[in-house]
């Protein structure tokens, strides 16, 4: 199935990730909560605990730090593997998908909230049994990353379905998912190397001087 920004898929992206995204939070609340009376325990045997001790007596402090790089590392991990996911399919599709000459013979521009224009091309291609068809690119970026208007360009469908139709060209095809990619990447690295480093840091004993 070609993983594309369609209104099914986009709808399913919405409910997946915040689903996850609760999914990490909980268990983030039940197992990181550390070092309760020298052991590290869950939540459940933590209520159980309080019951019998002093109200006014002191609690260990919860190690926020460690909760938000567990959920920076839980997030940049579901951001890589929607990423594969929509490399694999958008692979998948390329590899059984027909290809076509066509041509751009204009733009459609949106205006975002921040000010900011963003063009997708509507390309006119020709299929081999010499039907010819219109369609808007789904990815979107300045002109300058564009062809000019009248610019011949190669477009991917399937013949089965012709409605599924790809501009041939990297932003439409693999630029958001490599983004995507190696945004996760960076969230989940860097979670691990400020756990890493405040690892070492707590680690270092205190100078005698």
């Amino acid at each position: 199935m070609q993983l594309g920004l369609s209104s099914r898929k986009t709808m399913f992206l919405a409910i997946f990730i915040p689903l996850i995204w609760m999914l990490s939070v909980a268990v983030v609340v039940t197992f990181r909560i550390r070092k309760f009376r020298g052991k590290r325990v869950t939540l459940t045997k933590v209520f159980k605990q309080n019951a019998s001790i002093n109200a006014h007596a002191p609690r260990p402090p919860v190690d926020a730090t460690a909760a938000i790089l567990c959920l920076l590392g839980a997030m940049g991990g579901i951001y890589m593997l929607i990423s594969v996911w929509q490399l694999v399919s958008t692979a998948s599709f390329v590899h059984t998908a027909t290809r076509a000459p066509g041509q751009i013979i204009n733009f459609v521009a949106d205006f975002s909230a921040k000010g900011v224009y963003s063009y997708s091309p509507r390309v006119r291609y020709q299929s081999p049994s010499g039907n010819t068809a219109i369609f808007t690119a789904r990815a979107r970026a300045d002109r300058l990353f564009w062809p000019e208007v009248g610019s011949p360009v190669w477009v991917l469908y399937d013949p089965l379905q012709p409605n599924r139709v790809r501009l041939d060209y990297f932003i439409e095809l693999w630029a958001f998912p490599i983004f995507l990619f190696v945004l996760g990447g960076i969230f989940l690295a860097g979670s691990i190397l400020i756990r890493v480093k405040t690892t070492r840091t707590k680690k270092i004993p205190p100078s005698s001087d």
